[in-house]
């Protein structure tokens, strides 16, 4: 992060999504990295291993979004669109 007033921000959206690692860089674009490797069930639902966003509201709708993946994966329900 090139701002420290960005680090509030990033580890409370790390706190609600712990999978992820969440940064700001300096080119002022928000990212989360997953913290562990994708499962090859995941990968082929489209799981994303990172998330770049132009800002942390929109980086929190990410998460969200591939948070609901994965849990649909580990249940086994295959069936949400990619990109969705």
């Amino acid at each position: 992060m090139d701002d420290l007033t960005d680090q509030p921000e990033a580890e409370e959206l790390a706190e609600q999504h712990p999978r992820w690692t969440v940064w700001r860089s300096d080119t002022r674009q928000w990212w989360a990295s997953v913290r562990v490797n994708l499962s090859p069930h995941q990968e082929r639902a489209g799981c994303a291993p990172f998330l770049c966003a132009g800002s942390s509201v929109e980086l929190a709708e990410l998460l969200a979004k591939e948070d609901e993946r994965a849990a649909n994966v580990r249940r086994g329900d295959h069936t949400m669109e990619l990109g969705a």
